[in-house]
């Protein structure tokens, strides 16, 4: 079985073959497994913690531009996403990409970017909740805005793809474009970027605190599902490297609206997984107790005043050396008087 994307790139171009079915496949699988995990985190934050934070409100943004996201691909199928250019004409001489160009290009666009910049300002977010430094909050809020304003250039971006705009689905028009593939490389690779930076922040929380090594490695593995989301976004990169020669457009960005869909539901769900382990330390304890010590999953929702006590203490020498010498001098004293 080969991956949709990883095959032999020398496909016919007036073929029957299509993917069609794979996307929808994958758009209808997708965001059901995806909305799953956002109502357990929901219940979760209801039921076991009785407090919703912030990261749990903005995931529900990110689930809905997300079946809009799968919901234009769709429909996008109806107008020859996932065929090859030369068939499609083949079949029908009065076939224009010019809806599918339209419908690429604005839905499809605005909603997979947001969905991305309210996924990753989520897990940023949720990260705030335990921070034990000012560094850190820095750093975090920077990262929150580079995504921020990335991922609206991407959504918004199309707007001035093309000069006049009208040209970006209708070529027949004179005027400018930017060249699609530097455009969406430019926004895989920072995607890539800012994926990485995420990944890797955990450490910063879990070098200071205070719990069992097997503890630290449950939570480590928990927050590392992102790595397939890293993953996946380098595959993209491969793919769009691989097929930026070929003009069959349909057929080829078909290949990357699949992706798409994949990393954006597995994302949600990587945002999702460390919210649930509470839940889990609750209904299935045995699953979190792997260490001495033992933890109800309060260490992975605890506030920042919670988790910074439990940072290891410094030994207190200066005041236990002038202890001793208070009290060395009192003995002085008191043996003075005494003769």
């Amino acid at each position: 079985m080969t991956f949709i994307g990883c095959g032999d790139d020398k496909t016919d171009p007036f073929s029957s073959d299509n993917l069609v079915p794979e996307l929808i496949r994958v758009c209808t699988i997708a965001p059901v497994f995806s909305l799953l995990f956002v109502c357990l985190r929901f219940y979760n934050a209801r039921a076991v913690l009785r407090t919703v934070f912030k990261d749990d409100w903005l995931i529900l943004p990110a689930m809905a531009l997300s079946i809009g996201y799968s919901i234009s691909t769709i429909f996008m199928t109806k107008h020859g996403l996932g065929y090859h250019g030369g068939y499609l004409i083949s079949v029908d001489p009065t076939w224009s990409p010019k809806v599918w160009a339209l419908l690429s290009g604005f839905p499809s666009s605005i909603t997979s970017n947001l969905a991305t910049l309210f996924i990753k300002t989520s897990i940023l977010v949720f990260y705030l909740r335990f921070s034990t430094s000012r560094l850190f909050n820095v750093v975090v809020k920077t990262l929150i805005v580079v995504v921020v304003i990335a991922n609206s250039l991407g959504a918004f971006g199309v707007l001035f793809a093309c000069q006049p705009m009208k040209r970006f689905w209708d070529l027949s028009v004179e005027g400018t474009c930017i060249k699609n593939n530097i455009w969406y490389e430019w926004l895989i690779v920072m995607n890539c970027t800012t994926d990485l930076i995420i990944l890797i922040l955990p450490a910063w929380i879990l070098a200071p605190l205070s719990v069992s090594y097997s503890q630290k490695l449950l939570i480590a593995a928990i927050l590392g599902t992102g790595g397939f989301v890293v993953g996946v976004s380098i595959l993209r990169v491969v793919i769009m490297e691989r097929g930026k020669e070929d003009m069959d457009l349909t057929y080829r960005f078909a290949i990357n609206y699949f992706w798409t869909t994949i990393e954006i539901n597995v994302a949600i769900v990587c945002a999702c997984a460390p919210c649930l382990r509470p839940l889990i330390a609750k209904f299935i304890p045995s699953v979190m107790n792997l260490g001495v010590r033992q933890d109800n999953g309060s260490a992975y929702t605890a506030p920042m005043s919670e988790i910074a006590q439990r940072r290891p203490q410094r030994p207190q020498m200066m005041g236990s050396h002038t202890e001793l010498t208070r009290n060395s001098n009192e003995e002085g004293n008191q043996f003075r008087c005494n003769r």
